[in-house]
Protein backbone atom coordinates (compact mmCIF):
# COMPACT_ATOMS: atom_id res chain seq x y z
CA UNK A 1 0.00 0.00 0.00
CA UNK A 2 2.70 2.59 0.60
CA UNK A 3 4.58 1.34 -2.25
CA UNK A 4 1.48 2.40 -3.93
CA UNK A 5 0.67 6.01 -2.96
CA UNK A 6 4.51 6.67 -3.31
CA UNK A 7 4.09 5.75 -6.78
CA UNK A 8 0.93 8.10 -7.24
CA UNK A 9 2.70 11.17 -5.55
CA UNK A 10 5.56 10.17 -8.19
CA UNK A 11 3.61 10.40 -10.93
CA UNK A 12 1.56 13.04 -9.66
CA UNK A 13 4.67 15.36 -9.38
CA UNK A 14 6.30 14.37 -12.41
CA UNK A 15 2.88 15.17 -14.07
CA UNK A 16 2.88 18.71 -11.96
CA UNK A 17 6.66 19.40 -13.52
CA UNK A 18 6.01 18.22 -16.47
CA UNK A 19 2.57 20.68 -16.15
CA UNK A 20 4.65 23.57 -14.69
CA UNK A 21 7.23 23.12 -17.79
CA UNK A 22 5.02 23.06 -20.69
CA UNK A 23 3.37 26.17 -19.03
CA UNK A 24 6.74 28.59 -18.80
CA UNK A 25 7.60 27.55 -21.93
CA UNK A 26 4.26 28.69 -23.80
CA UNK A 27 4.66 31.96 -21.57
CA UNK A 28 8.07 32.41 -23.10
CA UNK A 29 6.96 31.72 -26.53
CA UNK A 30 3.92 34.00 -26.17
CA UNK A 31 6.34 36.84 -24.64
CA UNK A 32 8.53 35.98 -27.49
CA UNK A 33 5.81 36.29 -30.27
CA UNK A 34 4.40 39.61 -28.74
CA UNK A 35 7.76 41.18 -28.44
CA UNK A 36 8.59 40.36 -31.73
CA UNK A 37 5.88 41.97 -32.90
CA UNK A 38 7.20 45.24 -32.01
CA UNK A 39 10.75 44.66 -33.30
CA UNK A 40 12.23 45.34 -36.68
CA UNK A 41 11.05 42.24 -39.06
CA UNK A 42 13.25 39.19 -39.36
CA UNK A 43 13.82 35.45 -39.29
CA UNK A 44 11.25 33.82 -36.97
CA UNK A 45 14.06 32.14 -34.56
CA UNK A 46 13.52 29.68 -31.81
CA UNK A 47 12.57 30.00 -28.46
CA UNK A 48 15.20 30.78 -26.04
CA UNK A 49 18.16 30.15 -27.99
CA UNK A 50 16.84 32.64 -31.12
CA UNK A 51 18.58 32.80 -34.24
CA UNK A 52 21.17 31.19 -33.35
CA UNK A 53 20.98 28.72 -36.33
CA UNK A 54 20.41 31.63 -39.01
CA UNK A 55 23.63 32.84 -39.23
CA UNK A 56 26.22 31.27 -40.42
CA UNK A 57 29.86 31.79 -38.84
CA UNK A 58 31.21 31.79 -42.51
CA UNK A 59 31.05 35.63 -44.28
CA UNK A 60 27.44 36.79 -42.36
CA UNK A 61 27.22 39.56 -43.82
CA UNK A 62 26.31 38.09 -46.95
CA UNK A 63 24.02 36.34 -45.16
CA UNK A 64 22.12 39.60 -43.10
CA UNK A 65 21.81 41.32 -47.50
CA UNK A 66 20.06 38.24 -48.27
CA UNK A 67 17.64 38.33 -45.28
CA UNK A 68 17.34 42.37 -46.15
CA UNK A 69 16.05 41.29 -49.25
CA UNK A 70 13.35 39.48 -47.78
CA UNK A 71 13.00 41.45 -44.43
CA UNK A 72 13.66 45.17 -45.63
CA UNK A 73 17.24 47.25 -44.77
CA UNK A 74 16.59 47.17 -40.98
CA UNK A 75 16.48 43.65 -39.77
CA UNK A 76 16.27 41.67 -36.48
CA UNK A 77 17.99 38.82 -34.94
CA UNK A 78 18.00 37.64 -31.08
CA UNK A 79 21.15 35.24 -30.12
CA UNK A 80 19.94 33.38 -26.69
CA UNK A 81 18.18 36.49 -25.77
CA UNK A 82 19.95 39.39 -26.70
CA UNK A 83 18.34 41.77 -29.23
CA UNK A 84 20.56 42.55 -32.50
CA UNK A 85 19.75 45.11 -34.95
CA UNK A 86 21.27 44.89 -38.69
CA UNK A 87 21.31 48.35 -40.27
CA UNK A 88 21.09 47.13 -44.32
CA UNK A 89 21.06 50.91 -45.96
CA UNK A 90 22.73 54.40 -45.69
CA UNK A 91 19.42 55.85 -44.86
CA UNK A 92 19.27 54.16 -41.95
CA UNK A 93 22.74 54.29 -40.58
CA UNK A 94 21.55 58.30 -41.12
CA UNK A 95 18.70 58.34 -39.17
CA UNK A 96 20.01 56.26 -36.14
CA UNK A 97 23.79 56.23 -35.91
CA UNK A 98 24.20 59.49 -36.81
CA UNK A 99 21.20 61.47 -36.50
CA UNK A 100 20.48 59.74 -33.18
CA UNK A 101 23.90 59.36 -31.74
CA UNK A 102 23.62 60.21 -28.51
CA UNK A 103 21.96 56.65 -27.81
CA UNK A 104 23.44 54.77 -29.82
CA UNK A 105 27.58 55.55 -29.45
CA UNK A 106 28.39 52.73 -26.31
CA UNK A 107 29.45 49.35 -26.96
CA UNK A 108 27.25 46.82 -25.69
CA UNK A 109 28.11 45.73 -22.33
CA UNK A 110 29.12 42.31 -23.54
CA UNK A 111 31.67 43.91 -25.77
CA UNK A 112 33.51 45.70 -22.95
CA UNK A 113 33.76 42.88 -20.50
CA UNK A 114 35.35 40.91 -23.23
CA UNK A 115 37.96 43.85 -24.29
CA UNK A 116 38.33 44.42 -20.48
CA UNK A 117 39.13 40.30 -19.77
CA UNK A 118 41.09 40.33 -22.62
CA UNK A 119 42.70 43.95 -21.32
CA UNK A 120 42.20 45.19 -24.97
CA UNK A 121 39.82 48.60 -22.93
CA UNK A 122 42.89 51.07 -23.69
CA UNK A 123 42.33 51.25 -27.09
CA UNK A 124 39.23 53.37 -27.84
CA UNK A 125 37.57 51.18 -30.25
CA UNK A 126 36.86 49.45 -27.25
CA UNK A 127 36.06 52.26 -24.89
CA UNK A 128 32.32 52.95 -23.77
CA UNK A 129 31.11 55.79 -24.22
CA UNK A 130 31.33 58.21 -21.61
CA UNK A 131 34.10 61.15 -20.49
CA UNK A 132 37.34 59.23 -21.46
CA UNK A 133 35.93 57.79 -24.63
CA UNK A 134 35.49 61.63 -25.72
CA UNK A 135 38.96 62.74 -24.76
CA UNK A 136 40.44 60.34 -26.64
CA UNK A 137 38.42 60.70 -29.46
CA UNK A 138 38.75 64.58 -29.18
CA UNK A 139 42.33 63.85 -28.89
CA UNK A 140 42.85 61.73 -32.00
CA UNK A 141 40.74 63.94 -33.77
CA UNK A 142 43.22 67.01 -33.33
CA UNK A 143 45.90 64.90 -34.98
CA UNK A 144 44.04 63.51 -38.25
CA UNK A 145 41.68 66.04 -39.13
CA UNK A 146 42.13 66.87 -43.12
CA UNK A 147 44.05 69.92 -42.28
CA UNK A 148 46.41 68.35 -39.73
CA UNK A 149 47.35 65.04 -42.04
CA UNK A 150 49.65 67.02 -43.63
CA UNK A 151 52.25 66.83 -41.07
CA UNK A 152 52.76 62.88 -41.47
CA UNK A 153 52.58 63.32 -45.35
CA UNK A 154 56.62 62.99 -45.33
CA UNK A 155 56.28 59.68 -43.57
CA UNK A 156 53.88 58.49 -45.89
CA UNK A 157 55.85 59.03 -49.12
CA UNK A 158 58.82 58.02 -47.63
CA UNK A 159 57.57 54.64 -46.74
CA UNK A 160 55.71 54.47 -49.91
CA UNK A 161 58.86 54.67 -51.62
CA UNK A 162 60.27 51.98 -49.10
CA UNK A 163 57.88 49.49 -50.52
CA UNK A 164 58.69 49.95 -53.86
CA UNK A 165 62.57 48.80 -53.14
CA UNK A 166 61.07 46.05 -51.20
CA UNK A 167 59.04 44.96 -54.31
CA UNK A 168 61.42 46.02 -56.34
CA UNK A 169 64.14 43.20 -54.53
CA UNK A 170 62.09 40.55 -54.01
CA UNK A 171 58.10 40.65 -54.27
CA UNK A 172 57.56 36.88 -53.49
CA UNK A 173 56.01 37.79 -49.67
CA UNK A 174 53.93 40.69 -50.44
CA UNK A 175 51.45 40.86 -47.94
CA UNK A 176 54.31 40.90 -45.27
CA UNK A 177 56.24 43.48 -47.12
CA UNK A 178 52.73 45.35 -47.54
CA UNK A 179 52.29 44.66 -43.60
CA UNK A 180 56.03 46.15 -42.99
CA UNK A 181 56.08 48.93 -45.07
CA UNK A 182 52.62 50.11 -43.43
CA UNK A 183 53.52 49.56 -39.80
CA UNK A 184 57.02 51.53 -40.41
CA UNK A 185 54.57 54.61 -41.54
CA UNK A 186 52.29 54.07 -38.32
CA UNK A 187 55.26 53.32 -35.43
CA UNK A 188 56.78 57.02 -36.97
CA UNK A 189 53.58 58.97 -36.84
CA UNK A 190 52.54 56.92 -33.33
CA UNK A 191 55.65 56.55 -31.55
CA UNK A 192 58.25 58.37 -33.47
CA UNK A 193 60.80 55.33 -33.81
CA UNK A 194 62.16 53.83 -37.25
CA UNK A 195 61.44 50.34 -38.37
CA UNK A 196 62.35 48.02 -35.11
CA UNK A 197 61.80 44.62 -33.84
CA UNK A 198 58.67 45.00 -30.78
CA UNK A 199 57.51 42.86 -28.13
CA UNK A 200 53.71 41.51 -28.08
CA UNK A 201 52.69 44.25 -25.89
CA UNK A 202 51.18 47.14 -27.74
CA UNK A 203 50.64 49.42 -25.11
CA UNK A 204 53.61 49.10 -23.41
CA UNK A 205 56.68 48.32 -25.27
CA UNK A 206 56.43 50.80 -28.40
CA UNK A 207 55.73 53.57 -25.61
CA UNK A 208 59.37 52.36 -23.62
CA UNK A 209 61.07 51.98 -26.92
CA UNK A 210 60.29 55.81 -27.69
CA UNK A 211 60.39 56.90 -24.18
CA UNK A 212 64.15 55.55 -24.96
CA UNK A 213 64.39 57.06 -27.79
CA UNK A 214 63.05 60.31 -26.74
CA UNK A 215 65.91 60.05 -23.94
CA UNK A 216 68.62 60.16 -26.44
CA UNK A 217 67.59 62.54 -28.93
CA UNK A 218 66.39 60.18 -31.80
CA UNK A 219 62.52 59.98 -31.96
CA UNK A 220 60.74 61.76 -34.87
CA UNK A 221 58.07 64.51 -34.26
CA UNK A 222 54.95 62.00 -33.29
CA UNK A 223 51.67 61.62 -31.65
CA UNK A 224 53.20 60.25 -28.34
CA UNK A 225 55.72 63.27 -27.70
CA UNK A 226 53.32 65.54 -28.65
CA UNK A 227 51.11 64.52 -26.44
CA UNK A 228 53.78 64.05 -23.60
CA UNK A 229 54.53 67.96 -24.24
CA UNK A 230 50.41 68.05 -23.04
CA UNK A 231 51.16 66.58 -19.60
CA UNK A 232 52.74 69.22 -17.56
CA UNK A 233 48.78 71.11 -18.13
CA UNK A 234 47.19 68.12 -17.66
CA UNK A 235 44.41 70.07 -15.65
CA UNK A 236 43.70 72.20 -18.90
CA UNK A 237 44.47 69.59 -21.51
CA UNK A 238 43.21 66.13 -19.73
CA UNK A 239 46.12 64.70 -21.05
CA UNK A 240 48.35 61.97 -18.63
CA UNK A 241 50.86 60.04 -19.48
CA UNK A 242 48.46 57.06 -19.47
CA UNK A 243 46.25 59.06 -22.12
CA UNK A 244 49.40 59.41 -24.08
CA UNK A 245 50.18 56.16 -24.36
CA UNK A 246 46.94 54.59 -24.78
CA UNK A 247 46.33 57.03 -27.71
CA UNK A 248 49.28 56.01 -29.66
CA UNK A 249 49.39 52.26 -29.05
CA UNK A 250 45.55 52.78 -30.66
CA UNK A 251 46.90 54.75 -33.55
CA UNK A 252 49.76 52.21 -34.09
CA UNK A 253 47.57 49.32 -33.06
CA UNK A 254 44.02 49.98 -34.65
CA UNK A 255 45.47 51.71 -38.27
CA UNK A 256 47.02 48.94 -39.46
CA UNK A 257 44.91 45.78 -40.21
CA UNK A 258 42.38 47.20 -41.90
CA UNK A 259 44.33 49.52 -44.32
CA UNK A 260 46.93 46.01 -44.84
CA UNK A 261 43.74 43.97 -45.68
CA UNK A 262 42.84 46.98 -48.42
CA UNK A 263 46.39 47.45 -49.87
CA UNK A 264 46.42 43.72 -50.47
CA UNK A 265 43.23 43.00 -52.29
CA UNK A 266 44.25 46.12 -54.26
CA UNK A 267 46.87 44.26 -55.97
CA UNK A 268 44.07 41.48 -56.46
CA UNK A 269 41.57 43.46 -57.81
CA UNK A 270 44.48 44.84 -60.55
CA UNK A 271 45.02 41.42 -61.82
CA UNK A 272 41.45 40.54 -62.29
CA UNK A 273 41.00 43.97 -63.85
CA UNK A 274 44.37 44.60 -65.90
CA UNK A 275 42.94 47.94 -68.15
CA UNK A 276 42.02 49.99 -64.56
CA UNK A 277 46.05 49.62 -64.30
CA UNK A 278 46.46 50.79 -67.84
CA UNK A 279 44.57 53.75 -67.56
CA UNK A 280 45.56 54.54 -64.44
CA UNK A 281 49.08 54.31 -65.56
CA UNK A 282 47.81 56.37 -68.45
CA UNK A 283 46.97 59.24 -66.52
CA UNK A 284 50.27 58.90 -64.18
CA UNK A 285 52.24 59.16 -67.42
CA UNK A 286 50.78 62.59 -68.29
CA UNK A 287 50.28 63.71 -64.70
CA UNK A 288 53.66 62.59 -63.01
CA UNK A 289 56.09 62.45 -66.05
CA UNK A 290 58.87 59.75 -65.86
CA UNK A 291 61.15 61.89 -64.00
CA UNK A 292 59.85 61.92 -60.16
CA UNK A 293 57.45 59.42 -57.97
CA UNK A 294 53.86 60.76 -57.17
CA UNK A 295 53.51 62.52 -54.22
CA UNK A 296 50.18 63.19 -52.00
CA UNK A 297 49.99 66.77 -53.52
CA UNK A 298 49.05 65.06 -56.59
CA UNK A 299 45.77 63.67 -55.58
CA UNK A 300 43.59 66.37 -57.28
CA UNK A 301 45.65 66.67 -60.56
CA UNK A 302 44.95 62.50 -60.50
CA UNK A 303 41.08 62.03 -60.53
CA UNK A 304 41.20 58.20 -61.90
CA UNK A 305 43.71 56.91 -59.77
CA UNK A 306 41.90 59.00 -56.96
CA UNK A 307 38.62 56.68 -58.20
CA UNK A 308 40.61 53.66 -58.36
CA UNK A 309 41.07 54.21 -54.01
CA UNK A 310 37.07 54.74 -54.21
CA UNK A 311 36.21 51.51 -55.72
CA UNK A 312 38.84 49.60 -53.92
CA UNK A 313 37.00 50.93 -50.23
CA UNK A 314 34.07 49.83 -51.87
CA UNK A 315 34.60 46.47 -53.64
CA UNK A 316 36.76 45.17 -50.76
CA UNK A 317 35.38 45.59 -47.09
CA UNK A 318 38.35 45.28 -45.04
CA UNK A 319 35.52 45.29 -42.12
CA UNK A 320 32.48 43.90 -43.14
CA UNK A 321 30.37 44.33 -40.25
CA UNK A 322 31.01 47.36 -38.22
CA UNK A 323 31.84 46.88 -34.62
CA UNK A 324 28.71 46.07 -32.45
CA UNK A 325 27.17 50.12 -30.91
CA UNK A 326 25.09 49.50 -28.03
CA UNK A 327 21.54 51.07 -26.98
CA UNK A 328 21.17 53.29 -24.24
CA UNK A 329 17.91 54.39 -23.93
CA UNK A 330 14.44 52.75 -25.60
CA UNK A 331 13.94 53.79 -29.26
CA UNK A 332 11.01 53.94 -31.88
CA UNK A 333 12.17 53.73 -35.64
CA UNK A 334 9.50 53.36 -38.09
CA UNK A 335 6.98 52.76 -36.05
CA UNK A 336 9.38 49.37 -34.65
CA UNK A 337 10.75 49.44 -30.62
CA UNK A 338 14.82 49.64 -30.46
CA UNK A 339 14.94 48.50 -26.51
CA UNK A 340 17.49 49.38 -24.12
CA UNK A 341 20.65 47.67 -24.12
CA UNK A 342 19.60 46.26 -27.81
CA UNK A 343 22.70 45.70 -29.87
CA UNK A 344 23.20 47.21 -33.33
CA UNK A 345 25.33 46.46 -36.25
CA UNK A 346 26.08 48.44 -39.58
CA UNK A 347 26.46 45.79 -42.71
CA UNK A 348 29.43 47.82 -44.48
CA UNK A 349 29.60 44.96 -46.80
CA UNK A 350 26.19 44.62 -48.01
CA UNK A 351 25.55 48.45 -47.71
CA UNK A 352 28.36 48.96 -50.39
CA UNK A 353 27.53 45.87 -52.63
CA UNK A 354 23.84 46.96 -52.82
CA UNK A 355 22.72 46.59 -56.42
CA UNK A 356 20.32 49.47 -56.12
CA UNK A 357 23.49 51.78 -55.53
CA UNK A 358 25.94 50.15 -57.03
CA UNK A 359 25.35 48.07 -60.58
CA UNK A 360 27.16 44.89 -60.93
CA UNK A 361 28.55 45.49 -56.86
CA UNK A 362 31.30 42.42 -57.28
CA UNK A 363 33.20 44.15 -60.43
CA UNK A 364 35.94 46.32 -59.72
CA UNK A 365 34.96 49.56 -61.85
CA UNK A 366 36.64 53.01 -61.11
CA UNK A 367 34.25 54.74 -63.61
CA UNK A 368 31.58 54.99 -61.12
CA UNK A 369 33.37 57.53 -59.58
CA UNK A 370 34.11 59.21 -62.92
CA UNK A 371 31.88 61.86 -65.07
CA UNK A 372 33.42 63.35 -68.13
CA UNK A 373 37.14 62.50 -67.41
CA UNK A 374 36.60 64.10 -63.87
CA UNK A 375 36.17 62.73 -60.17
CA UNK A 376 32.29 63.20 -59.54
CA UNK A 377 31.72 64.39 -56.32
CA UNK A 378 28.03 63.69 -56.57
CA UNK A 379 28.55 59.57 -56.12
CA UNK A 380 28.42 58.69 -52.54
CA UNK A 381 31.60 57.90 -50.75
CA UNK A 382 32.32 54.79 -49.69
CA UNK A 383 34.64 56.02 -46.69
CA UNK A 384 31.59 57.45 -45.40
CA UNK A 385 30.49 53.48 -44.36
CA UNK A 386 33.91 51.73 -44.71
CA UNK A 387 35.08 53.54 -41.55
CA UNK A 388 31.99 53.36 -40.02
CA UNK A 389 29.45 56.19 -39.16
CA UNK A 390 28.50 58.50 -36.39
CA UNK A 391 30.30 59.62 -33.50
CA UNK A 392 32.37 56.04 -33.86
CA UNK A 393 33.43 56.95 -37.25
CA UNK A 394 37.26 55.94 -37.34
CA UNK A 395 39.24 59.38 -36.90
CA UNK A 396 42.28 58.18 -38.85
CA UNK A 397 40.52 57.92 -42.01
CA UNK A 398 41.43 60.57 -43.93
CA UNK A 399 45.19 59.65 -43.01
CA UNK A 400 44.41 55.98 -44.37
CA UNK A 401 43.25 57.15 -47.53
CA UNK A 402 45.78 59.06 -48.05
CA UNK A 403 47.88 55.92 -47.22
CA UNK A 404 45.95 54.26 -49.53
CA UNK A 405 46.68 56.63 -52.25
CA UNK A 406 50.56 57.31 -52.31
CA UNK A 407 50.38 53.86 -51.97
CA UNK A 408 48.41 52.87 -54.86
CA UNK A 409 49.82 55.64 -57.42
CA UNK A 410 53.24 54.91 -56.72
CA UNK A 411 53.21 51.16 -57.03
CA UNK A 412 50.64 51.89 -60.38
CA UNK A 413 53.45 54.51 -61.81
CA UNK A 414 56.90 51.97 -61.28
CA UNK A 415 55.52 48.76 -61.94
CA UNK A 416 53.08 46.32 -63.67
CA UNK A 417 50.81 44.12 -62.02
CA UNK A 418 50.50 40.69 -63.62
CA UNK A 419 49.15 37.16 -63.08
CA UNK A 420 51.45 34.42 -62.35
CA UNK A 421 52.17 32.09 -65.35
CA UNK A 422 52.41 28.42 -64.81
CA UNK A 423 55.00 25.85 -66.32
CA UNK A 424 53.07 26.31 -69.28
CA UNK A 425 53.24 29.54 -69.25
CA UNK A 426 49.41 30.37 -69.14
CA UNK A 427 48.30 32.54 -66.52
CA UNK A 428 47.42 31.41 -63.04
CA UNK A 429 43.52 32.21 -61.89
CA UNK A 430 43.19 34.56 -59.37
CA UNK A 431 39.83 35.26 -57.59
CA UNK A 432 38.49 37.72 -54.95
CA UNK A 433 38.11 35.20 -52.03
CA UNK A 434 38.41 36.87 -48.59
CA UNK A 435 38.04 35.40 -44.95
CA UNK A 436 35.59 35.70 -42.21
CA UNK A 437 37.02 37.98 -39.20
CA UNK A 438 36.52 41.27 -37.94
CA UNK A 439 38.93 42.20 -40.35
CA UNK A 440 38.21 40.38 -43.60
CA UNK A 441 41.95 39.89 -46.15
CA UNK A 442 41.80 38.36 -49.63
CA UNK A 443 42.92 34.57 -49.45
CA UNK A 444 46.13 34.21 -50.90
CA UNK A 445 46.77 34.55 -54.56
CA UNK A 446 49.68 34.32 -57.64
CA UNK A 447 50.90 37.41 -59.09
CA UNK A 448 53.86 38.66 -60.58
CA UNK A 449 54.97 42.20 -60.26
CA UNK A 450 58.03 43.54 -62.43
CA UNK A 451 59.30 47.02 -62.86
CA UNK A 452 57.57 48.92 -66.20
CA UNK A 453 60.67 49.88 -67.46
CA UNK A 454 64.49 50.21 -66.29
CA UNK A 455 63.80 53.91 -65.76
CA UNK A 456 61.07 53.07 -63.67
CA UNK A 457 63.86 51.18 -62.21
CA UNK A 458 66.49 53.74 -61.48
CA UNK A 459 63.73 55.95 -60.23
CA UNK A 460 62.87 53.92 -57.49
CA UNK A 461 66.45 53.33 -56.34
CA UNK A 462 67.48 56.82 -56.35
CA UNK A 463 64.30 57.91 -54.87
CA UNK A 464 65.02 55.51 -52.03
CA UNK A 465 68.18 56.77 -51.93
CA UNK A 466 67.62 60.17 -51.68
CA UNK A 467 65.03 59.69 -48.90
CA UNK A 468 67.67 57.81 -46.89
CA UNK A 469 70.02 60.62 -47.57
Amino acid sequence: MDSSLAATVTANSLASCILFLLTVALILVVRHEHERKSLPPGPRGIPIVGNVFDVPQEQPWATFSNLSRRYGDVICISILGQITIVLNSISSVSDLLEKRSSIYSTRPNVFVSISQALDWIWGVVFKPYGDDWRLHRRLLWRFFQPNTIMQWQSTQTREARHLLLCLLEDSSDLKNLIKLSLCRSLLSVSHGLPATRLGQQLLDDPFDAAQDAMSRGDASPSILNQLLDAVPESQVTGVTEVTAKEISAAVFAAGADTTIATMTAFFCAIILYPDVQTRAQEELDAVVGPDRLPQITDLPSLPYVKAVVKELLRWHSAAPLSLPHGVTKEDEYRGWRIPCRATVIMNIWGILHDPELWPDPDAFLPDRFMKDGSFNDEVFDPANIAFSAGRRTCPGKHYAEASLFINIASVLHTFNIMPAVDERGLPVPVEHKVTTGIVSTVEPFEYSIRPRSEAAEALIRDSTRLDCA
